[in-house]
């Protein structure tokens, strides 16, 4: 959830200010369980009538390893990526672009606990075994659940300037990490 939620919570924070219009999309409406929480998601639009997006935000978690070979769910992401001006991933939301091939030959990384699985769904992909986010062309792909708030901070300094940012962190109370290097859970084969 926190993949979802935490990028969202601070764009909401930057709707405050700027005018950034927030909508959610999705192939259905669904629910979702994490760690015992169960909710009910219900997205403002359906995926197939999106025309064009400024920021898309991909999140993983479970659901991506059952829909990871549903090429309905692949066909989607390629055309909501070819629609957007900037994509961010969140944990294993990075494999679904992989393994729809839209990272092939970019840098990305992904949740270091999943970070073998990940790999195997995009073997074109120069994964980055030890980074919290990276960006290469358009794309933004961060490491597991919380460094999608770090990523997502990362694309609003680029944006609109690190007052704005540091505004954000302040009135969410977030200590950020400004250091897409400073990774503190890096890959490692032997955990």
């Amino acid at each position: 959830m926190l993949d979802a939620f935490g990028p969202l919570d601070m764009l909401s924070l930057l709707q405050q200010d700027h005018d950034v219009d927030i909508s959610t999309a999705s192939m259905k409406a669904c629910a979702v369980t994490a760690n015992g929480l169960h909710c009910e998601l219900t997205p403002d639009l359906d995926a197939e009538h999106v025309s064009e997006v400024d920021l898309l935000i991909v999140p993983g978690g479970r659901g991506v390893r059952r829909d990871i070979n549903d090429e309905a769910v692949l066909n989607a992401v390629r055309r909501l990526v070819s629609l957007s001006t900037t994509v961010l991933t969140v944990c294993t939301g990075s494999a679904l672009l992989a393994k729809a091939g839209c990272l092939d030959g970019l840098k990305a990384t992904s949740n270091k606990r999943a970070f073998e699985w990940v790999q195997e769904q995009g073997p074109s992909v120069h994964w980055e075994s030890s980074a919290r986010w990276v960006v290469d062309d358009k794309f933004y792909t961060s490491s597991g659940v919380s460094a999608g708030m770090d990523c997502i901070l990362g694309w609003m300094e680029t944006k609109y300037g690190a007052e704005v940012v540091s505004s954000v962190c302040h009135r969410s109370e977030y200590i950020r990490n400004p250091d897409p290097k400073n990774d503190p859970f890096k890959f490692n084969p032997a955990i």
